[in-house]
């Protein structure tokens, strides 16, 4: 089966403690990208979840 490619908006205190640990338990999930506009959580949430492709803004998350 194939994964499910996900990629998210914001990396504050709701989704660095729910739902990126949640997605990452799920065997046929994958995190592919990350938007956030403050880029020490977007750094350090990236690193933590191994997130290679981030955007600094939501508009070229969308884009890509």
């Amino acid at each position: 089966m194939e994964s499910l490619r996900v990629a998210f908006v914001g990396a504050g205190a709701p989704a660095n403690s729910v739902h990126y640990p949640s997605l990452d338990e799920l065997p046929d999930v994958e995190i592919v990208g990350i938007a956030e506009l403050h880029e020490d959580r977007m750094s350090s949430t990236a690193e933590t979840d191994g997130i290679d492709t981030t955007f600094p803004d939501t508009r070229e998350l969308l884009e890509s």
